[in-house]
């Protein structure tokens, strides 16, 4: 009988002992956890709160999250306040009444272009008897500082097919590989086209170029 409760208490305190370091390693695991997900909270949050970032900033905010550039920096803007008009077709009214030069750092899309800046320009296009196609936000830009860029919608989507008196406004982006000021651009050319949606094809007037050109001296 010695021999048996002999056993007995030798196998409860090895179950004990086992119990015990179990329990100790499932608390340092937990510790360690949790020290592991305050550290990526915190480095998160501090990303997230930096107020650079062009996803903080509520004007650029879209543009960033269109294109995936969540790492993009703003580092510096020129605003013009201007007034370019064309009303020459079909009583269609196209109003640009403001452009701005932003210069990034760190910008990478998610097709990985790199920009240094980009220009935005605001427009409002007000239709008049005849439904049209135009996109002012797919056009060519040319700046006396850089090549030929195509707007590549990372702000708003406002152009195409629109009817009969109808009104639409919306901001166009124009990327730029290479920027070293946003002080450096003083001219910019935009062109693009409208169509009438419905149009006999002997009508001569069926489309139309448009030719935006802004010059400002610093």
């Amino acid at each position: 009988m010695k021999k048996i409760f002999l056993i007995l208490c030798l196998g409860s305190a090895l179950l004990s002992t086992g119990c015990q370091k179990g329990a100790d390693h499932s608390h340092v695991s937990d510790i360690k956890n949790s020290s592991d997900s305050s550290l990526v909270s915190t480095t998160s949050s501090t990303i997230d709160k930096n107020p650079d970032l062009l996803i903080n900033q509520a004007k650029y905010q879209q543009l960033a999250e269109k294109t995936g550039a969540a790492k993009a920096k703003l580092v510096a803007t020129k605003e013009y306040n201007v007034t370019l008009t064309d009303a020459n077709w079909e009583n269609v009214t196209i109003t640009s009444d403001e452009c701005t030069i932003i210069k990034i750092k760190d910008y990478k899309d998610r097709n990985n272009h790199h920009y240094e800046g980009y220009v935005l320009m605001h427009f409002t296009i007000t239709t008049g008897d005849t439904p049209v196609n135009v996109i002012p936000e797919k056009g060519t830009l040319t700046t006396n500082t850089s090549g030929k860029t195509t707007g590549n919608l990372a702000m708003d989507e406002f152009g195409g097919n629109l009817a009969a008196h109808t009104t639409v406004k919306g901001t166009a982006a124009y990327p730029l590989e290479k920027l070293a000021d946003a002080d450096d651009v003083t001219m910019i050319a935009l062109q693009f086209s409208g169509k009438k949606i419905d149009s006999a094809s002997s009508d001569k007037n069926a489309t139309h170029n448009y030719d935006f050109v802004l010059n400002k001296t610093r």
